[in-house]
């Protein structure tokens, strides 16, 4: 039982104000591009720095360096090629963005969504679609050589890099974003987009350091070799998004190189792209560890998701969706030495495809374990036999307490089985939402059935931060069952409830299916979990739920590179939650005169009052709305559902285009008696059937009569793997 499946949220710092306590001794430097002056000394907002290059200049270690809402650029001026220059940040500096700054009525006021502080090595701030037009930018944003752990960079977005040179060997061909070199640097909550590296890291090359990354946020960057990540080192990933990478070779999220280890812990690797190895391609001889990480939608050729030809521990991980157009639809194992370490625990492993081989995982020479693990519904050239779950022609596997599609036995053995796990969904229904919850549901033969030895272990949790173990038993795959279900019947009622005094009084061993908020005791935020997943009559389902909406707009030149236009933005979102009796707009349907507003213009007036005419008549109960914003980017906003009225439609314009929009038609809120939790939905463009334009900047050119809305399937989207989504709404129940 669960409440989550992947957490997609933007990672946002608020602080009311900065009375941050120093030691003794260390500044305050302020940086602010619109401070007034005349003096600028970084010792007030209003006397700021004006450009970030000055104040490193003056930072010693100790020292605080705050940054203010605005874009900066690397200094152009000094001797030799000015695409040299970059933020070079002292050890034992703190760099901090998303300040309010001079002028606003609480300059100490830090948001990183309402003041965004961008570093941008678009010197001239003109580049164009295609990573063209980029000769002016630099080679590298920042540079963190040798900084020691008290060095943290916090709360920036950095793009626009472009490690170009030529040769592989030259530092200026890796690392566009972040150029890290040894010590141990804390990047935390960070949004690294657009940087490219000929060669290797788009996003960051780190090399003999144990950097830290911190709920970062690595998309829509372009790589050679690790589209995202490059690693020489033994950096440590914590809740770490990578999404919406390429590399033209290896390693579309990330690339570990022979020596390097990696250890990943939480967040989520989806929709990345690259020869071998999707999301990860590991070299020989590295270490690779993962555990509580979502791959989602990954693309290669071989290893969908992973290609790895070194040690691996894979733990607590969900893979779905991932696809290779040749073996490995998961994960490929490539292994040329034998005595290779790889194992897989408690990973469920479903709806991945591959065109031959193993659709789930492919082995080479080494001796793959698993335990507890689900493999279900991978699909190899149309089939789903045992074969398309695990393969090897090379090696012999070793399977225990697992459930695997069409098990015949010939792997051997203990506690396996083959019987449906009864993942409560696994992104196969088609349809415009792809819903992906790879818990397990009542009733399953998985539960209670993985590996006795395996207990409860203090500190121990599966992927949604559950206890591990509950009702004795250790569960095969990612999550745990049995939240509330203090007597393991796999339901929740007044008999679960009995034991709730006694652990509110001593909280101890049996009380961890009532720790809902895993934190270690019982308590009433507990309880108020309890209410929603008892089975009972004396706890009805609430008649409204509160959600909060972020939109992941990726669409850039380097998701979409073919004619990307300049001043790429999403429109103000419009739409409503209402009842199966309105419908705004569909995929084959035509256009209202709302709907032809808001697809050609980015106008809600219209469509507004469409809206307001439906709540007037019952079947809509509000507007939900929020402003547009510029591509790639950002939003998040909550709005409220009742029963009466329990779907969600959206749409926002992509602009500049002819007709062209994204948006969520009649997404359902509340099913089977009960409120979704989350829901992932890829957006893909749609015509709105009104104008006849095949460009971004068509002059307008109207249809009559209207034709039926269409999703685009080709240009100007359509790249070599067809139309990648231009983002996603993830829907999550925050009530």
């Amino acid at each position: 039982m669960t409440r989550k499946t992947e957490i997609l949220l933007p990672f946002i710092i608020v602080a009311a104000t900065a009375s941050v306590a120093l030691a003794a001794g260390n500044r305050i430097i302020h940086v602010d591009e619109n401070a007034v002056g005349p003096k600028h000394d970084g010792s007030s907002w209003c006397t700021a720095h004006t450009t970030l290059h000055d104040a490193l200049a003056t930072a010693t270690a100790g020292d605080e360096v705050r940054i203010a809402n605005g874009t900066y650029r690397p200094a152009s001026a000094g001797p030799g090629d000015p695409r040299e220059n970059s933020f070079i940040v002292p050890s034992g500096v703190r760099v901090l963005g998303g300040y309010a700054g001079c002028g606003e009525p609480n300059p100490n006021a830090r948001n990183t969504t309402a003041y965004p502080t961008t570093l941008t090595g678009d010197h001239l701030g003109d580049d164009a679609p295609n990573f063209t037009n980029r000769d002016d930018n630099h080679y590298h944003v920042m540079q963190l050589i040798n900084c020691d752990s008290t060095t943290l960079i916090e709360g920036l977005r950095i793009n626009g890099g472009n490690a170009n040179a030529p040769l592989i060997l030259d530092p200026d061909s890796r690392g566009a974003g972040i150029y890290v070199v040894g010590g141990a640097p804390i990047l935390r909550q960070l949004t690294l987009s657009s940087n490219e590296a000929r060669w290797n890291g788009g996003a960051i090359f780190e090399r003999e350091s144990q950097t830290m990354l911190d709920r970062c946020f690595l998309f829509g960057n372009l790589a050679g070799n690790g589209g995202a990540l490059f690693i020489e080192g033994h950096p440590i990933l914590t809740d770490t998004r990578i999404g919406g990478n390429d590399a033209t070779l290896n390693g579309g999220g990330l690339f570990i190189a022979t020596n390097a280890q990696a250890d990943i812990h939480g967040g989520s690797m989806n929709s990345n792209d690259g020869s071998n190895g999707g999301a990860v391609h590991a070299m020989h001889d590295t270490i690779l560890h993962m555990d509580r990480v979502f791959l989602l939608g990954n693309r290669a050729t071989n290893g969908g998701a992973v290609y790895c030809d070194g040690e691996a521990h894979i733990e607590n991980c969900g893979f779905a969706v991932n696809s290779a157009t040749d073996s490995g639809g998961a994960i490929a194992f490539v292994h040329s030495d034998p005595g290779t370490t790889v194992n897989i625990r408690n990973a469920t492993i479903a709806n991945n495809s591959a065109a031959n081989g193993a659709a789930g995982v492919g082995l080479g020479a080494s001796d793959v374990e698993f335990a507890n693990t689900i493999l279900w519904r991978n699909t190899s050239n149309g089939q789903v036999d045992q074969q398309a779950q695990i393969f090897s022609s090379d090696a012999t596997p070793v399977v225990n307490f697992s459930c695997v599609e069409g098990w015949n036995g010939s792997l051997g053995g203990v506690g396996n089985i083959g019987d449906d796990p009864r993942i409560a969904a696994i992104g196969d229904v088609p349809g415009p939402v792809i819903i992906i919850n790879l818990s397990l549901k009542s009733g399953s033969p998985c539960i209670n059935t993985g590996d006795p030895v395996d207990t409860l272990q203090p500190g121990w949790h599966d992927s949604d931060g559950n206890a591990r173990v509950m009702c004795g038993r250790i569960d095969m795959g990612l999550n745990e069952f049995g939240f509330g279900d203090v007597d393991c019947d796999q339901h929740i009622t007044p008999q679960d409830f009995a034991q709730w005094t006694a652990c509110v009084q001593s909280y101890g061993p049996g009380c961890e299916s009532l720790d809902f908020e895993f934190d270690g005791d019982t308590d009433l935020a507990d309880f108020r979990w309890f209410q929603r997943f008892f089975e009972g009559p004396f706890v009805p389902v609430p008649d409204f739920a509160t959600y909060q909406l972020t939109f992941d707009a990726t669409w850039s030149a380097n998701t979409h590179p073919y004619e990307f236009p300049s001043g790429a933005h999403f429109s103000p979102l419009i739409g409503a939650t209402h009842d199966a009796d309105y419908i705004i707009w569909e995929d084959g349907g035509i256009a209202t005169p709302g709907i032809e507003s808001m697809a050609e213009t980015g106008g809600t007036f219209t469509l507004r009052n469409e809206i307001q005419a439906q709540i007037g008549n019952g079947n809509a109960a509000q507007i939900v709305q929020f402003p547009g914003f510029g591509s790639p980017g950002e939003a998040v906003f909550n709005f409220t559902v009742t029963r009466d009225h329990p779907l969600l439609s959206i749409v926002t314009m992509i602009a500049p285009s002819p007709d062209w929009f994204v948006g969520a038609d009649r997404v359902e809120l509340f099913k089977f008696n009960d409120w979704v939790d989350e829901l992932v939905i890829p957006l893909q463009p749609y015509d709105a059937g009104t104008d006849s334009g095949t460009l971004y900047t068509s002059p307008n050119a109207d249809i009559t009569p209207h034709i039926p809305i269409s999703e685009i399937t080709g240009a100007p989207f359509s790249g070599y793997i067809g139309v990648s989504p231009l983002g996603t709404f993830t829907i999550e129940r925050i009530d």
